[in-house]
């Protein structure tokens, strides 16, 4: 079987719909395909306390905070979404993963953090469009590509300097001027 991920419900019962799939717990599917989704963002960088417990304090001294490797967490109020999809990857009865997430660097971004944080290892493919008509998913379904690793690798890259900048700027300017 092969498992559909979207990046949101909307967008996965309308692959289903396309596929005539019928309701499961926290899916849609038949013999062929299960359509599963997340909810956005499901995994996050972690918190630089993660790292650190004494990062939890805000000092000077503790700047820069420059985490290597970068670690991932699920994010707060989604830890049941990123478990559903957690299961669906690892079953024995799985395949294929097809990354439906948006098309572009921030669908790379929800489906690769998802994909390793949970340590799936299966094969994935994408399916890539703009349109989510029957037509097009049908369409995009018969031509699948593979993943987009340097759109991947770009979004990681991003939110990591986001981190950095981020959390070492704040706590900078926050200690320094109040």
């Amino acid at each position: 079987m092969k498992l559909i991920v979207a990046e949101k419900r909307s967008v996965g019962e309308l692959i289903a719909k396309a596929l005539n799939l019928k309701p499961g717990i926290n899916c849609y599917q038949n013999h062929e395909y299960v359509v599963s989704w997340a909810a956005g963002h499901l995994v996050g960088l972690a918190d630089p306390d993660d790292y650190d417990r004494s990062y939890k304090k805000w000092l000077l001294g503790h700047l820069p905070i420059l985490p290597e490797p970068f670690c991932y967490k699920t994010i707060p109020g989604k830890e049941v979404a990123y478990d559903v999809l957690t299961r669906q990857m690892n079953d024995p009865r799985i395949s294929v993963i097809i990354n439906a997430c948006d098309a572009g660097r921030e669908g790379e971004v929800i489906f690769g953090y998802i994909y390793n944080l949970c340590n799936c290892r299966k094969p994935v493919q994408r399916l890539w469009n703009s349109s989510w008509t029957k037509a097009e998913i049908l369409k995009s379904l018969g031509n699948l590509i593979p993943p987009k690793e340097n759109l991947f690798q770009a979004g990681s890259e991003r939110a990591q300097a986001d981190w950095l900048f981020g959390i070492n700027g704040t706590r900078a300017m926050s200690l320094t001027y109040g």
